[in-house]
């Protein structure tokens, strides 16, 4: 749906069975490629944050422009050892992961770093969308409600086919396109 060409390739060797380590670049996408494969963190010392615009603007306090985002280092690049760059992008790894340790303190259950990132990018959707719906959808915010739309039920098609015995199933974590 919002896929490029090189994110199709990739899907595709993916599929094929090479291993994500090998195909994807970026931080975000091998930890989400992580998360997807392990079902969360391998090891609770190495924890793995999808963190995107949304993430990024939880831990600064407040939602960010595209433009502060795309100014923000946090995209990786391999390097020629083959390793991937991820200093700054670990840095806001950090902030989740002291989060969680600190809701897992107060609460006597473990909580980790990706379960904290996942539970506020729903907020950070929700009051974005909050937002958009008190001073009108402009242009953009149509094309993304009816993505939004188009992902729901997309899901619950997929869902009703290949999850047909799954009693309680989450959605998306978007409100409704109004």
């Amino acid at each position: 749906m919002f896929a490029t060409t090189g994110q199709k390739r990739a899907a595709d060797r993916l599929l094929k069975g090479e291993r994500y380590e090998d195909i994807l670049n970026g931080p975000k996408i091998r930890d989400f490629a992580h998360l997807i494969e392990f079902g969360g963190d391998q090891d609770s010392d190495d924890p793995h944050v999808v963190i995107d615009r949304h993430a990024l603007s939880v831990a600064h306090g407040r939602a960010l422009t595209s433009e502060e985002y795309d100014s923000a280092p946090v995209n990786g690049f391999r390097r020629k050892d083959g390793s991937i760059s991820r200093r700054q992008y670990d840095h806001v790894v950090s902030l989740y992961r002291r989060a969680a340790d600190l809701i897992s303190t107060r609460t006597g259950e473990r909580i980790s770093a990706h379960q904290v990132q996942a539970v506020t990018w729903l907020v950070r959707q929700r009051l974005n969308q909050e937002a958009e719906q008190r001073r009108g959808p402009n242009r953009l915010d149509k094309g993304r409600n009816q993505a939004r739309a188009n992902s729901e039920r997309a899901w619950n098609e997929f869902r009703t086919v290949f999850l047909p015995d799954l009693a309680t199933c989450p959605g998306t974590g978007y409100q409704s396109a109004a």
